[in-house]
């Protein structure tokens, strides 16, 4: 594993594996290509190949995490979802190695929650919507305006990092869920207020607008 962590890089890229993260997991393949003939004799694959990912996987999560460290909590977890999910590509071509599949995909949904609580709050603070308890008629006229921008181009909404989320699934799986927080928000700010005489569109209208 020395030869793979000397190759890793100290500093991200713009948020995707760089060149020396990306020779790091050939490297790995070529490792992995010849685990099996390199078996020792009365071992058994699954046992030779937990050990094998036990000192590879470890060092590599744990430079990730040193270089990802440097960067704001948005970066953060864009950067780790992309590098973690490279290294779960290359071992879901491989047999016994599910358990360290379960591991990526674990930190991948920990660090997708992560991000999809930050587009919420980027969302919230793009259409300045209030708590419940604190909307009065110039607030709801504020919000109603913001809101109506921000839907004729929902980029307004993103996150600038969030498009950089190397995997479509994982671009989704942000914006879905930030879009029904902010949607149920939404709904109770309705329903706390009688509109106080300015149009608003419905909860229904704002999902299908956000869709």
């Amino acid at each position: 594993s020395s030869g793979i962590n000397a190759e890793l890089p100290l500093r991200p890229g713009d948020l995707v594996p760089t060149m020396a993260f990306q020779e790091a997991v050939h490297l790995l393949k070529i490792i992995l290509n010849t685990h099996d003939v390199s078996v020792v004799p009365d071992v058994s694959p699954l046992s030779s190949m937990t050990e094998l990912l036990h000192v590879v996987i470890g060092p590599i999560l744990t430079l990730c995490n040193m270089s990802a460290s440097q960067l704001d909590p948005v970066d953060n977890a864009v950067y780790i979802i992309n590098l973690v999910a490279c290294l779960y590509n290359v071992l879901a071509m491989y047999e016994n190695t599910d358990n360290k599949l379960e591991l990526l995909q674990n930190k991948i949904n920990e660090e997708l929650e992560t991000l999809t609580n930050l587009q919420y709050d980027h969302m919230i603070k793009t259409t300045k919507i209030p708590p419940a308890e604190m909307i009065n008629k110039d607030r709801l006229s504020v919000v109603a305006s913001k809101l109506d921008q921000a839907l004729l181009n929902t980029e307004l909404l993103w996150l600038q990092q969030c498009t950089r989320l190397s995997a479509l699934r994982h671009r989704n799986t942000v914006w879905r869920g930030a879009c029904e927080q902010f949607v149920k928000v939404y709904t109770t700010l309705i329903q706390s207020t009688c509109n106080e005489g300015i149009l608003l569109k419905s909860p229904d209208q704002i999902a299908q607008l956000l869709k």
